[in-house]
C-alpha cells in the first residue's frame, strides 16, 4: 500500500492527500504506529461518564463529537493512531456536511473499519453503527477495548440520510427513494447496461479490482468520477490498512424466497482473483487461487458466527429462546435456528459497476492483502424510532422488537466481527 506526495495534484473531494514519503505498507499486521505500546488502560475524563446512557442515538452521537477528544485524519493516512478513544471528519460532503468517524483503539494491532449509511434511505442500518459508537464508547468507560483498533463512520453520505430522514418512512416502507442516491443534480451520472443515463449507485463506484485507487485522478471502475463522499472511504481504507470491514445495508424481503434470491442477513463477499488466473497457471498464481479459496472459507465462517451471534442476542433482548431466524432469511437457518448460507443471493439485481465488497476482497499485488469484507444487510429501512403503522412485509413481532434487532446486529459486530476469533 502507498501514499502518494505528488502535491501539485490534490484530491478534489474535501479529503486532501497528505504531504508524506512515498512508502510501502504491505503487511495487514505491520504495528500501527504507537499502537503496540496500548496496553494500558483508557483514560476518560469524568465529564464523559454520562454522554451514552440516552436511547437517543443523534443525541448520543452529536454529544460524543463535541465532547470526545479531536485526533487527526493526517495521522490515521500516516500509519499513526491514537492511544485514546477520539473523532475526526474524514471531510465535508457537497452540502457541508462533516462526513463523521470515530475511532476506539483495541487489544491489539488488528485493524478493522464499520461503516454504513452508504445508501442513505438504509437508516436501520446507520442506526446499527450509531450503535455500535455507543456501545464501545460504554466499554471503554470500564476500561474495556475491542480485539481490533476500530474505526466506524455511521453515515458515509450524510447529505442523502437526512434527505431520506426528511421524509420521515413509516415502519416497513422499503422505498429507495429519497435518500438512495445522491440527487440528480449533484449525482456522479453514466449510461447503464440498458444505455439509460443514471446516477450512479454509491455503492457501484469503487475502482476495477486489484487495482489502487488513484487519488490524483478518483474514477471507478468504469472510468466515472467516484463521489467525494466514496473517495473519502477510499483514502481512510488506503491509510487505515484494516484486514477487515463491515458494510452495513439494508434490505427489502423478496416476492419469493429461494437460496440464490438476495435477501437480508449477513454475508461474506468472496475474495477473487483476476480471470487470467484461472486454468493452468505459474505456481505463484495457483498459491494466489489457494489463498482466495482459503480467506473467501474463513470469511464465510466469520459471516455465519456473526448470524448465529446476532439471533442469539436478538432472542436475550427478547427474553425469549425462540425467534429472530425470519430477520435473517437470507442466511436460511435450519430447524435448529443454525445459519447456513454465507454468500448473498447470486440472483440479486444490480447496477453496473464494481461495489466495495467487489473491490475490497481482490488484494493488488504489491500492494495490500485482499480484506476481508462482510456485508450486513438488516431487514427493512426504517429506524427504531419511525413513526406510523406496520407497513410492508413487516411483521408484528419485528416491529414490537425493532430496537432489540438492531441492538442484536450492534453486538454480532461488537462481539464476533471486532472480537477475538
Amino acid at each position: 500500500m502507498y501514499i502518494y506526495s505528488d502535491s501539485s495534484k490534490r484530491v478534489q473531494s474535501g479529503l486532501q492527500e497528505p504531504r508524506v514519503t512515498l512508502r510501502p505498507y504491505n503487511d495487514h499486521l505491520v504495528p500501527v504506529g504507537g499502537l503496540e505500546q496500548q496496553r494500558r488502560s483508557l483514560f476518560l475524563p469524568s465529564a464523559l461518564a454520562g454522554l451514552a446512557d440516552s436511547e437517543n442515538l443523534d443525541e448520543v452521537i452529536k454529544n460524543l463529537r463535541q465532547t470526545v477528544p479531536k485526533c487527526s485524519l493526517l495521522d490515521f493516512l500516516r500509519h499513526v493512531a491514537p492511544k485514546e478513544v477520539c473523532t475526526f471528519d474524514l471531510g465535508k460532503t457537497r452540502q457541508g456536511r462533516d462526513i463523521a468517524a470515530f475511532f476506539f483503539p483495541g487489544t491489539t494491532e488488528r485493524r478493522a473499519i464499520v461503516i454504513a449509511g452508504v445508501h442513505g434511505s438504509e437508516l436501520s442500518g446507520i442506526e446499527v453503527a450509531q450503535l455500535v459508537i455507543k456501545t464501545l464508547f460504554e466499554e471503554s468507560k470500564k476500561g474495556t477495548k475491542p480485539h481490533f483498533n476500530v474505526i466506524v463512520v455511521p453515515e458515509v453520505f450524510p447529505d442523502n440520510s437526512n434527505d431520506a430522514r426528511t421524509a420521515a418512512k413509516k415502519p416497513g416502507a422499503d422505498a429507495n427513494d429519497p435518500g438512495r442516491f445522491t440527487p440528480a443534480a449533484l449525482c456522479a451520472k453514466r449510461l447503464d447496461c440498458g444505455g439509460k443515463l443514471v446516477c450512479v449507485d454509491p455503492n457501484r463506484q469503487f475502482p476495477t479490482p486489484g487495482r489502487p485507487a488513484d487519488f490524483r485522478n478518483p474514477v471507478d471502475s468504469m472510468g466515472t468520477e467516484i463521489e467525494p463522499e466514496n473517495v473519502a472511504i477510499l483514502g481512510l481504507i488506503h491509510g487505515f490498512g484494516p484486514s477487515r470491514v463491515a458494510s452495513v445495508h439494508a434490505h427489502k424481503m423478496p416476492g419469493t424466497m429461494s437460496r440464490n434470491q438476495d435477501a437480508p442477513g449477513i454475508f461474506a463477499d468472496p475474495h477473487t482473483v483476476p480471470a487470467s488466473a484461472a486454468g493452468t497457471a505459474p505456481a505463484n498464481i495457483q498459491a494466489e487461487i489457494q489463498d482466495a479459496q482459503n480467506r473467501t472459507k474463513e470469511d464465510c465462517e466469520l459471516a455465519l458466527k456473526m448470524a448465529t451471534n446476532f439471533i442469539a442476542e436478538y432472542r436475550k433482548l427478547k427474553g425469549k429462546t425462540t425467534g429472530g431466524t425470519d430477520r435473517v432469511p437470507g442466511n436460511w437457518p435450519d430447524s435448529k435456528g443454525k445459519p447456513t448460507v454465507c454468500e448473498y443471493g447470486s440472483k440479486a439485481a444490480h447496477q453496473c459497476g464494481i461495489s466495495l465488497g467487489g473491490w475490497g476482497p481482490r488484494a493488488i499485488r504489491g500492494g495490500r492483502n485482499g480484506i476481508t469484507v462482510i456485508t450486513i444487510e438488516v431487514r427493512h429501512y426504517y429506524p427504531s424510532n419511525a413513526k406510523g403503522g406496520r407497513g410492508g412485509k413487516e411483521t408484528s413481532d419485528g416491529l414490537a422488537n425493532r430496537l432489540n434487532e438492531l441492538k442484536a446486529y450492534a453486538a454480532a459486530i461488537k462481539d464476533s466481527f471486532l472480537g477475538p476469533p
